[in-house]
């Protein structure tokens, strides 16, 4: 199933108009018609809006399957020498609402944040186009699932560049 069609599907079970929809997300009846007729997808961030208004979640609406459904990914291995290192992050009552990834090299910090409701997508894909590994995937989806806050990943590069995931 595509996009397009889980949108006009999910929004007439609902027994909602184009214009019901845009209304409800802040945008025109057109960009919902384009979406629907897979001439464009909506802005990442309204994955998680558009998804509450069906009732469902965000990997519902973008067909990824049910873990038990789908096939263990083939394992990439890391580009660097050393294997990332995984430490259980250690709880402290505040739940984590974003993934960071920061990348030291040459002196300069570069960290790039993302919602929680979108990494889960992405680590589906991740075997598909690689990065991490099965466990390493599976490292970070369990420390999402608890909510925990730290850090999750480490890796070391040969280079010098070292990247670390975490949860904040």
């Amino acid at each position: 199933m595509n996009l397009g069609k889980t949108i006009t599907e999910k929004r007439k079970l609902l027994s909602m108009t184009q214009e019901d929809l845009a209304a409800k997300l802040g945008v025109s009846p057109q960009a919902v018609s384009k979406w629907e007729n897979n001439l464009s997808c909506p802005d990442i961030t309204l994955l998680p809006d558009i998804a509450n208004i069906f009732g469902i979640t965000v990997d519902e609406l973008l067909g990824v399957s049910k873990p038990e459904e789908k096939e263990e990914p083939v394992p990439c291995e890391p580009s660097t020498d050393s294997e990332p290192v995984y430490e259980e992050p250690e709880f402290s009552g505040k739940k984590a609402t974003k993934l960071l990834i920061t990348r030291e090299y040459n002196g300069k910090v570069t960290t790039v944040k993302f919602p929680l409701t979108i990494v889960r997508f992405g680590l589906n894909l991740s075997g598909i186009f690689g990065g991490l590994t099965g466990q390493q995937a599976n490292a970070v989806d369990n420390a999402i699932r608890t909510g925990l806050v730290g850090e999750i990943l480490s890796v070391d590069g040969e280079n010098g560049e070292k990247v670390t995931i975490s949860l904040a």
